[in-house]
């Protein structure tokens, strides 16, 4: 047993003095990893090449003008559109200039102005359109004063009311310091320009009112008073018939006197009513023939007959043209 044991020990002794003297023949050993290599570093990305500026478009000359192209255009060869013949527009008939009248020539007018033709055929007691003033506050107008021509100034202003619906505005120039007078006059001037015809006052938009001894003044939508004038046509017995004359002027002229039938009303008579109206033929002889012809038709009993004729015979195609052309509505 002993033996055994000392034997064992022996032999693990020897085989352990073997192997550390040498690796066993068939033992390879077992290789120390191999490090990786060194990582290489990812290059830097190559920035882009510096864009080059697009160069400035060199500018045309001003005084150069751009040349036309030289090309040349072909054109297409076009079918003709077959020509169509338009109907004709019917011809228009102009209207008809008013037939002639005879006229027995006269030496002169019959008359120097026709305001004075010797008839009140308008008179203070004869009905008036004219309802009322309204006093308004004083504002600043333009007026012409023929004492001075047009002014800037501050009147008395009313609002006149007639009953056919129409209104004007009254400026009484500030020189009339007195209240009570200035409504006395505006009411009696007013009153007057209400007898008047509707068709006469349509364009009466305002009345001018001053002192003085001055003619009268129709147009500019407006009829002109300078009271000292005004006063002595009155005791006359002839303002009524002045407005008439006047308010033709604001009324009716822009509408007539340079009318195709008015001039040759005028040419066919070859003659006219008053030295008035032929001395001023374009801007008198209608505000002149007008009165005469609305005495003839509307106030026939207060002139004579042998007015009536000396109208008739002297201005007939004045008169036929009123005829054809002026329509006041019973006035």
């Amino acid at each position: 047993m002993k033996l055994t044991v000392i034997l064992a020990v022996l032999i693990g002794t020897f085989v352990l003095a073997c192997s550390s003297s040498a690796p066993a023949p068939n033992a390879t050993a077992i290789p120390e990893p191999t490090s990786l290599p060194t990582a290489t570093a990812i290059p830097e990305p190559t920035s882009l090449p510096t864009a080059t500026a697009l160069p400035e478009p060199t500018a045309v000359a001003t005084s150069t003008p751009v040349p036309k192209a030289t090309a040349t255009r072909v054109r297409p060869t076009w079918t003709p559109v077959p020509v169509i013949t338009p109907t004709p527009w019917p011809t228009r008939t102009p209207v008809p200039t008013l037939p002639a009248i005879p006229v027995d020539a006269a030496d002169s007018p019959p008359y120097h102005g026709t305001v004075f033709f010797g008839h009140d055929f308008v008179t203070p007691e004869d009905p008036s359109y004219f309802v009322g003033l309204e006093e308004r506050p004083s504002e600043t107008r333009r007026m012409f004063d023929r004492r001075f021509g047009w002014i800037w100034t501050t009147p008395y202003l009313f609002h006149a009311t007639f009953s056919d619906g129409l209104s004007t505005e009254v400026q009484i120039n500030p020189e009339f310091e007195d209240a009570e007078e200035r409504l006395e006059l505006a009411t009696k001037y007013l009153r007057a320009i209400g007898q008047l015809p509707t068709l006469l006052r349509t364009n009466v938009l305002t009345v001018w009112i001053h002192e003085g001894d001055e003619s009268f003044g129709g147009g500019n939508d407006n009829i002109l008073i300078h009271r000292e004038r005004a006063s002595t046509r009155e005791n006359q017995g002839l303002l009524e018939e002045v407005l008439i004359h006047e308010a033709a002027h604001t009324s009716l002229d822009e509408y007539h006197k340079n009318t195709r039938d008015w001039l040759s009303a005028q040419t066919n008579d070859g003659q006219f009513i008053s030295n008035y109206a032929r001395d001023n033929p374009n801007s008198e002889d209608l505000a002149e023939s007008f009165p005469m012809w609305y005495a003839l038709r509307h106030k026939t009993s207060r002139i004579p007959e042998s007015t009536q004729n000396t109208i008739l015979s002297t201005i007939p195609n004045r008169i036929q043209y009123f005829d054809t052309y002026i329509s006041l509505n019973g006035d």
